[in-house]
């Protein structure tokens, strides 16, 4: 079973949502994997883009926000 999209956050315990992100990439790169954060350092939105993420959301969004990308990436 494939999911249609995962959403990860960046900081996560036990485990780093960076970490996630990229072997989720390796394993599939068609994946539709959102990053959720409330990190703002320059720089860190071109990464997590260049690892594979689809797209990133930063805290705090709106329930409109969210389903907007939603919709967008899962039609």
């Amino acid at each position: 079973m494939r999911p249609q999209a995962v959403l990860l956050d960046i900081i996560m315990p036990g485990r780093s949502g960076v970490e996630v992100l990229e072997e989720m990439h390796k394993l599939d790169q068609a994946a539709k994997i959102i990053m959720i954060t409330a990190v703002e350092q320059d720089g860190v939105d071109k990464q997590l883009l260049e690892l594979g993420a689809t797209a990133i959301l930063h805290k705090p969004f709106s329930y409109g926000e969210f389903k907007e990308l939603i919709k967008k990436y899962l039609g």
